[in-house]
């Protein structure tokens, strides 16, 4: 199940993790713009998955948290 998030709700959620987290929601949306970050669009809010923005940032995915997205 994906983690879907809006793209400053990607954000939040790094920064949740990481208080000292230096990627913003702008850093997110110049890549989805750019088509670096697949997303979808829902009216006029741009929605990715969590484990794709992890995995451009070359993060870690804890396999033990609980899928929290849209199922």
């Amino acid at each position: 199940m994906n983690r879907i998030r809006t793209i400053q709700g990607a954000a939040d959620e790094l920064c949740k993790r990481d208080p000292g987290c230096a990627i913003s929601a702008h850093n997110i949306r110049q890549l989805v713009l750019h088509k670096e970050i697949p997303s979808r669009k829902a009216g006029s809010k741009y929605l990715v998955a969590l484990d794709d923005v992890e995995r451009y940032f070359g993060l870690t995915i804890d396999e033990n948290e609980p899928n929290h997205g849209i199922g």
